[in-house]
Parts: C-alpha cells; sequence; structure tokens
C-alpha cells in the first residue's frame, strides 16, 4: 500500500498544476487592469491613478512570477 503513490510520476503533475494555476491567476490579474482601466473612464476619482497603478503593478508582478517559475521548473 505504500508504494501506490511514487513521488517521482507525480512531480510532472504537480508542476503542470502550479503552472496552469499561475496562468489563470495572470488571467484574472489582466481582467482586473481592464475593470479599473474601464471603472476609472466612467467613474472619475482622486484615487483613480492610484489604483490603476496598483492594478497594473499586481499585473507584472504576476507575469514576472509566472516567467521565473517556468525558469524554475
Amino acid at each position: 500500500m505504500i508504494n501506490l503513490i511514487n513521488p517521482s510520476e507525480l512531480l510532472p503533475l504537480v508542476k503542470v498544476t502550479i503552472l496552469i494555476a499561475e496562468g489563470l491567476y495572470a488571467i484574472f490579474a489582466f481582467i482586473v487592469v481592464r475593470q479599473t482601466s474601464l471603472m476609472n473612464k466612467t467613474f472619475q476619482t482622486g484615487a483613480g491613478l492610484l489604483l490603476n497603478l496598483f492594478s497594473r503593478t499586481h499585473f507584472f508582478a504576476v507575469l514576472g512570477l509566472f516567467v521565473l517559475t517556468l525558469i524554475i521548473l
């Protein structure tokens, strides 16, 4: 019973799962950027520039993390 799951066979599945999850999160971050830019076009506030900056910074950080994960894995 102990030898049912071999860790060397499970590792590629874990790597692919991590890449898929990070890819989906990158898509989510891109949608957040689009939504904040759309919000700033329709409703102008003083914090709009700051929110747009945060959303873009978040998106580029997610892309950087995704590329780093591709290199490491």
